[in-house]
């Protein structure tokens, strides 16, 4: 449901006349769930996804170019540039909140009217993953986003989609969303399946991208636990 709001209920929605997107940590679970729903609702569109090189063909497999994460974000920039014909992309989606992230990506975008959608705060996970980091060293790209209106906005599944339009978010999700899963049209990817008391080892792989290919859930009846054995489900 991030992916489809991200995609068609934000501040900037998707249309006819969008022909690129980037997409940050598109291996991850928002990121790959943002490329099968764009391919599934706009299929015309072109995509560029940064990843770590052994997702590449991951990513491949979900119709996205990759590019390497680890690259300086300068160099991010200057690739997506020149993938697009020193164009930059229509709207560029970033997951981590880092202000160094959030200010390359509106760079990758096109000039004075591209647009960046912030959706994530792991910029502010504890590398331990026991947590979010002290009030003082943690960055707010709310606000940094709300700076920037005209080309950056911050969404929030809860209170953007499912708080603020909700009787959209429920025939979003029931009709097209639902509807597409049950007619094999879309395959959510579930990389692995984690125990709730494993809530710290899942910050901890978020925070650094290892091991992370598609989303991560966690399992509060045991049972299920031990019928799936956190085995990758496709």
């Amino acid at each position: 449901m991030t992916a489809h709001g991200l995609l068609v209920r934000s501040a900037f929605p998707l249309s006819a006349t969008t022909s690129t997107l980037l997409i940050g940590s598109v291996a991850g679970g928002v990121g790959t769930a943002i490329a099968q729903v764009a391919r599934l609702l706009f299929p015309h569109i072109r995509l560029l996804g940064t990843c770590s090189p052994a997702k590449f063909a991951f990513a491949r497999s979900l119709g996205v170019e990759p590019l390497d994460r680890a690259l300086p974000a300068a160099e991010i920039v200057a690739a997506v540039r020149a993938l697009t014909g020193g164009a930059g992309v229509d709207i560029a989606y970033e997951a981590t909140g880092a202000e160094a992230n959030l200010s390359a990506w509106l760079a990758a975008t096109k000039d004075e009217v591209g647009k960046v959608l912030a959706i994530g705060f792991l910029a502010n996970v504890r590398a331990d993953g026991a947590g979010m980091l002290a009030t003082g060293a943690a960055f707010d790209p709310v606000g940094y986003a709300a700076e920037r209106a005209d080309r950056m906005s911050f969404f929030s599944v809860t209170g953007d989609y499912w708080r603020g339009q909700r009787s959209v978010f429920r025939e979003d999700f029931e009709r097209v969303l639902m509807g597409a899963v049950r007619e094999g049209r879309l395959r959510p990817v579930v990389g692995k399946l984690w125990r709730l008391e494993d809530a710290v080892r899942v910050n901890e792989r978020l925070a650094s991208g290892e091991g992370v290919v598609g989303k991560m859930e966690m399992l509060v009846d045991e049972e299920l636990w031990r019928e799936f054995g956190g085995e990758a489900a496709r």
